[in-house]
């Protein structure tokens, strides 16, 4: 018997990961589970799935154990210019680079 998240499904070797995800979107699963194996095999078929909403996420799992998630990237916010206005403080020796320090950049000893 195939050992995996989805040992219920009769045939489970012969599932493709396009049927599993048209099952999971069937039972409102937003997230499944594949193996290694899996993942490698079709990497691209499962980030397609995230790309077009199919799923929330795929976890990635190792010995039954989830080591990665492939997710959509979240939505940037809009930046707001000066927002660190007033916040950072620079010293008035800022652009001075002691001669030591100097040295070591050069490969010399200080």
């Amino acid at each position: 018997m195939r050992s995996g998240p989805w040992p219920f499904i009769a045939g489970g070797e012969d599932v493709l990961p396009g049927q599993l995800i048209n099952l999971a979107r069937l039972a409102n699963i937003s997230a499944m589970r594949v193996n290694m194996h899996e993942a490698k095999t079709n990497l691209s078929r499962l980030v397609a799935a995230v790309e077009a909403g199919e799923a929330d996420e795929i976890e990635i799992a190792r010995a039954g154990h989830v080591v990665a998630r492939i997710v959509a990237p979240r939505p940037r916010s809009a930046r707001q210019p000066g927002y660190w206005a007033g916040r950072v403080h620079l010293g008035s020796d800022f652009d001075e680079l002691p001669q030591d320090v100097a040295a070591v950049f050069r490969g010399e000893e200080p």
